[in-house]
């Protein structure tokens, strides 16, 4: 079976006159959880929109399995790509299960309704993202980690072949940032979907991603493996932050320490 493969091509990106992204390339396959990485305003969001296809790009172009993906269909772009916002906020008091099977909408003709093969399957992705106990729960009720858990299970009913999400740990407790990014990974590993995170915290990323690319002044200035994009210099180019780069002796991931300022 051929090797599930996201491409993108040459994208850049504008705000009105503005430049937000430029020359983008990057290569993503099924079974791998890249992490995007980049201070405020470098055009991570921007290009996971872009991507989604909330934004047009100015030019290039986005493949999966050499198909352009702006081509789709709506319904057939949402079987095969899903995304979690960073705002995961939901205001109606519908059930959590409720809002997981609205993941099965683009498997559904017009008008018609759930079966119980979609129940079934929205309940298998509450398991796997460890929220299955709060199925009747009001999300309104549920705390920001449970109800992110049931936004990624919602992402995941879709079925899709990648999922894109936008800082999927902020504001997240320790506890709720290690049980995401340890789902994320289940889902390269064993379901063979490509992941692709915005992920604020460089220690994090470090951990559980299998590359990553970081984003500085609308460009790409890195991309690889842990120890070769988390360098000192690069932290210090994209952040302007002086921080000493170590390697754990337990994991071997590298971990970032920053240099306190001389007063």
């Amino acid at each position: 079976m051929k090797a599930l493969n996201l491409k993108i091509e040459d994208i850049d990106a504008n705000y009105g006159e503005v430049k937000i992204l430029e020359g983008i390339n990057f290569n993503a396959a099924g079974g791998e959880l890249l992490g995007i990485l980049g201070p405020n305003g470098s055009g991570k969001t921007t290009l996971l929109r872009i991507i989604t296809r909330i934004l047009k790009p100015l030019t290039g172009t986005i493949l999966l399995d050499d198909r352009e993906v702006m081509e789709m269909k709506a319904k057939e772009f949402s079987r095969n790509f899903a995304a979690v916002p960073q705002d995961t906020t939901i205001h109606f008091e519908f059930s959590a299960l409720d809002i997981v099977l609205m993941g099965r909408n683009p498997h559904l003709g017009r008008l018609e309704l759930e079966s119980e093969k979609d129940i079934e399957i929205a309940r298998r992705c509450m398991e796997l993202t460890d929220c299955g106990h709060l199925a009747e729960r009001p999300v309104t009720e549920l705390s920001g980690g449970e109800r992110q858990l049931v936004v990624i299970a919602r992402a995941l009913t879709q079925q899709p072949k990648v999922l894109l999400l936008d800082e999927p740990t902020s504001h997240l407790d320790i506890n709720y940032q290690i049980e995401i990014m340890e789902l994320l990974k289940h889902l390269t590993v064993n379901e063979g979907l490509i992941v692709i995170a915005v992920i604020h915290d460089l220690n994090l990323s470090a951990q559980y991603c299998d590359r990553l690319l970081l984003l500085c002044d609308r460009k790409i200035i890195a991309m690889g493996a842990q120890d070769e994009v988390l360098t000192a210099t690069n932290i210090k180019t994209a952040f302007g932050a002086d921080v000493l780069v170590e390697r754990h002796a337990l994991t071997n991931q590298s971990y970032i320490l920053p240099v306190q300022r001389s007063s």
